[in-house]
């Protein structure tokens, strides 16, 4: 008997409900799917992240030797890279993982085929040089001011600083 009572009284509430005219259905319809669709295309609050240098060992474990470009941050006490760049993609390292964004060959071209710009998965990178011939280090390096910043799969950008552009083999 005492299953009888819900079942009871949803019928009730059933016969209640008035009746919905097509158009009103319709309505009612567009505005849940405009819901929805807003709901899908919001953008979460951008994470921002932090790239760890890139170690001489990534390098070798990672075969990240031959013609590259490299990004040293402007504040780096220990010169190593958080980013090194080549003709084909760019390497950062985010919470311990060597993650890599391929180039994109549409992009201005940077020394030693290196592009300004990089598209991964969940990440796109953007390098921008100084103007001019740079500061000439040594017999294979050459240097310019230089920025990166990455966006997140949403354009959000989560990561922007700067620092020197360095490129050499």
């Amino acid at each position: 008997m005492r299953a009888v009572w819900p079942v009871a009284a949803l019928v009730v509430l059933a016969a209640c409900k008035q009746d919905v005219s097509p158009a009103e259905r319709a309505r009612q319809d567009e505005r849940d799917i405009a819901q929805v669709e807003a709901a899908q295309k919001a953008k979460p609050p951008p994470q921002a992240i932090t790239p760890e240098p890139i170690s001489e060992g990534d390098i070798a474990a990672n075969d990240l030797y031959g013609a590259s470009c490299a990004v040293v941050l402007a504040d780096a006490t220990d010169r190593m890279p958080i980013l090194i760049t080549n003709s084909r993609r760019a390497v950062l390292k985010l919470e311990g993982r060597m993650v890599s964004l391929a180039s994109d060959s549409g992009s201005a071209a940077f020394p030693l085929g290196s592009r300004a710009h990089y598209l991964g998965k969940r990440y796109s990178l953007n390098l921008e040089k100084a103007v001019g011939e740079g500061e000439t280090i040594g017999d294979e390096l050459t240097r310019w001011r230089g920025r990166v910043t990455v966006r997140d799969a949403w354009d959000q950008i989560v990561f922007r600083r700067d620092g020197a552009l360095e490129c050499g083999s």
